[in-house]
């Protein structure tokens, strides 16, 4: 089942199609901040999207990463010998014999390959929510993930997918131009023959869906695309599905998107196959729902009819952040002075010249975003002494969103040494490199290039950054002459 790069998924319950979902909250009620609860209604939130990683060690087990905070899932004992699941491992741990183990074990339920439960490599036991006659089981803890026995595992359905599609998108093919609604035999077609993101026939908006999938509407024909499934070799997409409630089961109308080596895929619910540029003797470079697989006619761009974003309100997690800090010390700096007399050479000042890299970034776990013309006003937040720090200034400026930037400080300083007679001093400057990351919340305002102004609420944001705190002096003295 799994490739050796992380599956991403949603996790739904069998039992009352509810999603297992990381409970986040920001310390009003801390013992149960970081458990994974199944109370999650739709598979959108980055809240109950997971990273399944293969075991670099142990074949067959995996790691479970929380997408919200990129934190792992791991057990924590509660009372006498109850065990809940938790996403609050800032890294994987392969080793069975340690409480911190993060391995899992996926059990495929007979038959049917997308239905699995949960088993704890360490513990022996799966995965589930406590029934009601349980001795554990009480009013506030029904609902979080447990481990017990087999009888009471929860049976989930794997829900795969990769991000989703901005709100308002354009989409380009293989040929250069944008996908555009045209009016071809009396029906809606969509396809790839203009050249203008100006033109008014080329605006999509996309719409998500409870289970991670979503719907596009042609804003030109104001319909959702729909698979036809007919035109012989076509199964053209036509715009012409309403918003008839009736129609957002239809697997025919609901799309899911993939992102890949810069371009993305989006396949067809009703197909299983890609959206793919297709000529036929009738219709010239249209969208089809006929790609097998991942090749040149079915790998699309996509941008944004934006003409600039602002982005502000944001709202750091902090106690959501992983920090993982370098094992060893790393060296700044290095200056020595040797005293070859008698007498002790006082107050000696040698020069300690490095250069400092911080490295931070904004950037979505579930929204695909266009290199759009970014303006960003956001707290500022770094590593300190192994904890995460706020910095009393506000970043204001433009960024380029998903993308690490950097600042370079040149530091010079002076240490003051008393050198012995007959001796070499060296000082070493020495720092701990830790990398972290935050999530967070925003709001995006975006003009759109006919002018409508459109503000938007997103809850997955993470900031990431490096920097090296906890610098020190290390002194060594060495005897010469002896």
């Amino acid at each position: 089942m799994l490739s050796s790069v992380p599956i991403c998924a949603a996790l739904r319950s069998k039992s009352n199609s509810k999603y297992l979902r990381y409970s986040a909250d920001d310390g009003n009620d801390a013992a149960n901040s970081q458990l994974l609860r199944l109370i999650g209604d739709d598979a959108e939130s980055p809240l109950s999207r997971f990273y399944v990683e293969p075991s670099s060690k142990n074949d067959g087990l995996v790691h479970i990463r929380c997408s919200y905070n990129n934190k792992y899932w791991v057990a924590q004992q509660g009372h006498a010998d109850e065990w809940r699941i938790a996403g609050s491992a800032d890294t994987p741990e392969e080793d069975l014999s340690q409480q911190s183990c993060t391995l899992f074990q996926l059990k495929h339920v007979k038959g049917d390959l997308r239905t699995i439960r949960f088993f704890h490599a360490r513990l022996r036991k799966y995965a589930g929510i406590f029934s009601s006659d349980s001795k554990w089981a009480n009013e506030s803890n029904q609902d979080f993930l447990c481990m017990g026995d087999e009888e009471q595992s929860e049976q989930f359905v794997l829900e795969l997918f990769q991000w989703m599609l901005p709100k308002y998108v354009c989409f380009k093919g293989d040929n250069g131009k944008y996908l555009s609604a045209q009016s071809l035999h009396n029906k809606p077609f969509l396809v790839f023959e203009s050249e203008d993101i100006n033109d008014p026939t080329v605006r999509h908006t996309t719409t998500a869906s409870r289970d991670g999938t979503m719907r596009i509407k042609s804003d030109h024909f104001g319909r959702f695309w729909r698979n036809s499934g007919s035109s012989g070799t076509g199964s053209w997409i036509h715009a012409d599905s309403t918003d008839d409630t009736s129609n957002n089961d239809d697997p025919n109308t609901l799309f899911q998107a993939f992102y890949t080596g810069g371009a993305i895929g989006v396949l067809n619910q009703g197909s299983n196959q890609y959206c793919k540029r297709l000529t036929t003797k009738n219709v010239e470079h249209g969208l089809s729902a006929t790609g097998t697989r991942f090749e040149a006619w079915s790998r699309l761009q996509f941008e944004e009819p934006v003409v600039s974003r602002e982005i502000d309100h944001v709202h750091f997690k902090d106690m959501q952040a992983v920090i993982v800090g370098d094992d060893r010390y790393t060296v700044l700096a290095t200056a020595s002075v040797t005293n070859t007399t008698s007498s002790t050479m006082p107050a000696v000042k040698l020069a300690l010249d490095y250069t400092l890299e911080e490295t931070w970034g904004w950037y979505s776990t579930v929204t695909l975003k266009s290199p759009v013309r970014t303006s960003i006003t956001s707290p500022f937040v770094y590593v300190q002494y192994g904890f995460l720090a706020m910095s009393p200034r506000f970043f204001h400026g433009l960024i380029s969103w998903g993308a690490d930037h950097k600042k370079h400080s040149k530091v010079s300083e002076e240490y003051v040494v008393d050198v012995p007679p007959m001796t070499k001093v060296t000082v070493t400057c020495q720092g701990v490199a830790a990398s972290f990351e935050v999530p967070f919340s925003y709001r995006q305002t975006d003009k759109l290039i006919d002018g409508e102004v459109v503000t938007l609420q997103y809850d997955d944001g993470n900031f990431s950054g490096r920097n090296v705190h906890s610098i020190y002096y290390v002194t060594r003295e060495e005897k010469i002459g002896q």
